[in-house]
């Protein structure tokens, strides 16, 4: 009996240990970062993406040292083409199909891309809701053809016309509302920081948009954070440790709505002067306060 109720007992408990490691391991941390060195301290935190903003009138092999750094540290890329912070926005047809090619050459180069994308932030770069639409609707269908593993749609900057956005976009594809997964930049998670109110912005906002765009198989899109990040320098009032604690609503949050990824948005110290900065590592290789919140989390 004895023996029984022992084994029964390592059971419950190695039980129990895989449904903590299953939610542990329930979604993706990618990391966002401008140079190389950040690598091995994004391996630290068990990043296991790297995303960067990729501009068409660049050529791909100026991203190739940064992208095989990050892959080498055990991440795979994570590409979003056009948009923000590039020159080529999609705005005429001439720059969306230098987008959708340049996207395609990348998912050449890079065949085990864990998602791609076209148009940065599109809500805030110029373009308009239909503009995008028609962007992404031949991107999705030329991008799945040539194997991409997953096409994210949105990759929203959190603007208060996040949703009006995702409808106007929604009603300019019509009946082509297909995609692998909903992208934003999640910083609404954070209520008091980037002008955001309270959270229940972002709790009403994912609720209303995932009726809008849909899967192959007609199931409401996975959600993807593929931008996060509080300011870690002191600046704007905060100081280290309320980093730390942002981190840590960020990933409740990540658990309550089943996001399936997180992007740490900085890992080296940004440069002199500028004025985001994010990140979770100093120049000289010390960690911030939300370096251990970041790596404890996984």
């Amino acid at each position: 009996m004895r023996l029984a109720l022992y084994v029964v007992a390592v059971t419950l408990a190695t039980a129990a240990l895989c449904v903590l490691a299953t939610n542990a391991d329930a979604y993706t941390l990618g990391v966002a970062d401008g140079t190389t060195q950040g690598a091995p301290y994004a391996a630290q935190l068990h990043a296991r993406t790297y995303r960067l903003v990729m501009d068409p009138n660049v050529p791909l092999d100026a991203y190739t040292p940064r992208i095989e750094a990050y892959r080498a540290a055990g991440m795979r890329p994570q590409i979003v083409v056009g948009g923000t912070g590039t020159t080529v926005r999609g705005k005429t047809t001439a720059q969306k199909w230098r987008i959708v090619n340049y996207a395609i050459h990348a998912l050449k180069r890079w065949p085990d891309a864990y998602s791609i994308g076209v148009v940065n932030e599109p809500n805030l770069s110029g373009i308009s809701a239909c503009q995008y639409a028609k962007t992404f609707r031949t991107a999705y269908k030329m991008l799945k053809a040539a194997g991409a593993q997953k096409v994210l749609f949105g990759e929203w900057a959190p603007a208060p016309n996040i949703l009006d956005w995702t409808q106007a976009v929604a009603y300019c594809l019509k009946s082509d509302t297909v995609a692998d997964g909903w992208a934003w930049h999640c910083y609404d998670f954070s209520p008091g920081w980037f002008g955001i109110r309270n959270a229940g912005q972002a709790s009403r906002t994912l609720h209303a948009m995932r009726s809008y765009i849909h899967t192959a198989h007609g199931r409401a899109l996975p959600l993807y954070c593929t931008e996060y990040g509080v300011p870690t320098d002191g600046r704007y009032g905060f100081a280290g440790q309320d980093a730390s604690t942002y981190w840590a609503r960020a990933f409740a949050m990540v658990r309550k709505y089943n996001v399936e990824e997180i992007v740490a948005w900085g890992v080296m110290e940004a440069p002199s002067g500028s004025r985001w900065d994010t990140s979770v590592v100093d120049r000289d290789g010390s960690a911030r306060a939300a370096f251990a919140t970041i790596a404890s989390a996984h």
